[in-house]
């Protein structure tokens, strides 16, 4: 059974079994994931430079392109498990 390990941020053992289970992930799990990088694809598309505040830009750029990024490689992690997947990823 999982257990925590005694680590600085929250960190799990985990059995064979257990990691495969963490690693497949449902068809509907990766269509909710898609949508979720198309939405912040399309936010971040959508992101209109403000001179006045060019910081707060940068910021939320790289704050979307950091969401983009972990769902892709969470997309890719199942992928890898599952090569029959094929979900589309090449937004941001």
């Amino acid at each position: 059974m999982a257990h925590p390990l005694p680590t600085t941020l929250t960190r799990f053992h985990l059995n064979n079994e257990e990691l495969a289970s963490g690693q497949t992930l449902t068809t509907n799990n990766l269509y909710m994931i898609q949508n979720l990088i198309a939405d912040a694809a399309e936010e971040k598309l959508a992101l209109k430079y403000d001179a006045l505040n060019p910081i707060e830009f940068a910021q939320r750029e790289a704050e979307l392109q950091g969401q983009i990024g972990i769902l892709k490689y969470i997309v890719e992690m199942a992928s890898q498990q599952n090569p029959s997947i094929n979900i589309s990823t090449s937004q941001g």
